[in-house]
């Protein structure tokens, strides 16, 4: 079904516009959202095997430091989107109680069998939430959901709850320079595209406000080098795709192979350059590939 919506349903502007091929795009806050919704795909992106959940990697370690600085409380953990269960599993221990949100079955069950509490939504939640975390989950929420989801959000926050959202950044420079090259335009499973505006204004919407911001190197160095690799490939995100969901695009092992040794052999050109870049990532948080920041409940926004 193709998106006919001809305001923003973040800021509510008449001035819609088609921005790429795949999105369009709000004049006035930035926010873009996937214009064909029949082509959106759940996805697992996450390993399901379970010896690897004891390894920390630095995007774990990164998720641990946020989470430390952001919690004032350690009641209870919600993780929407929580996939594997991974960041989920690392983290329960540090808290009374925890939740992870998932709709991809393969996700659910084998998170389930970790012992982790999994839901496919938030209907029975009843309990007073301390962090709220959307890991490049709400980018995947439908505005009907987003819209259910954060009232009841709001319904169980006190004084002292914050939600942590780490989206891709439409305003970034990755995103301005690469365009559909960007590492994280990710279609169809994005339906939406965020901008530092238009993600505080749907917060603010439901009575949070910005805290504090977050600037992760591997999630910038990353943006760098894969958003550089697609300049010379035709395959979208070939390199990442193939390592972390082991896509095989059709195509024949041999090909594949020699694929994979052009993408490494590239890639080690491109390191230094990716590298570089992404310290102007983490200078200015605002302009770099991904958002990540810890809103705080407004007061009196019962």
């Amino acid at each position: 079904m193709k998106n006919t919506d001809k305001t923003c349903f973040i800021c509510g502007s008449p001035a819609i516009v088609n921005h790429t091929g795949h999105y369009q795009r709000c004049g006035s806050c930035g926010h873009e959202t996937l214009i064909d919704a029949d082509i959106y795909e759940d996805i697992i992106n996450d390993r399901l095997d379970r010896d690897d959940f004891d390894r920390l990697n630095s995007l774990d370690r990164f998720k641990k430091a946020v989470l430390s600085k952001c919690a004032r409380s350690k009641a209870f953990l919600l993780d929407v989107g929580s996939a594997s269960g991974r960041f989920l599993y690392q983290n329960r221990g540090d808290f009374e109680q925890s939740l992870g949100i998932e709709v991809t079955p393969e996700c659910v069950n084998f998170a389930r069998e970790l012992g982790l509490h999994i839901e496919t939504d938030l209907a029975t939640l009843n309990s007073q939430l301390a962090v709220v975390a959307f890991w490049h989950s709400l980018e995947h929420i439908p505005v009907n959901a987003i819209e259910v989801m954060f009232t009841r959000i709001r319904e169980c926050s006190t004084d002292d709850t914050v939600v942590v959202v780490s989206v891709p950044n439409a305003g970034s420079l990755q995103y301005s320079l690469l365009k559909e090259r960007f590492a994280y335009y990710d279609v169809p499973h994005h339906l939406h595209q965020f901008t530092p505006v238009s993600l505080d204004k749907l917060m603010i919407k439901f009575g949070f406000t910005r805290y504090s911001e977050y600037g992760s190197f591997s999630y910038a160095s990353f943006g760098w080098l894969q958003g550089l690799l697609n300049l010379f490939n035709r395959h979208h995100d070939y390199l990442y795709y193939r390592k972390k969901r082991g896509w095989v695009f059709g195509l024949s092992s041999s090909l594949r192979m020699l694929l994979d040794a052009y993408n490494l052999a590239l890639a080690s050109l491109l390191f230094i350059p990716s590298i570089v870049l992404a310290l102007y990532d983490l200078l200015l948080l605002r302009r770099g590939g991904v958002l990540t920041v810890c809103y705080q409940r407004e007061k009196d926004s019962k």
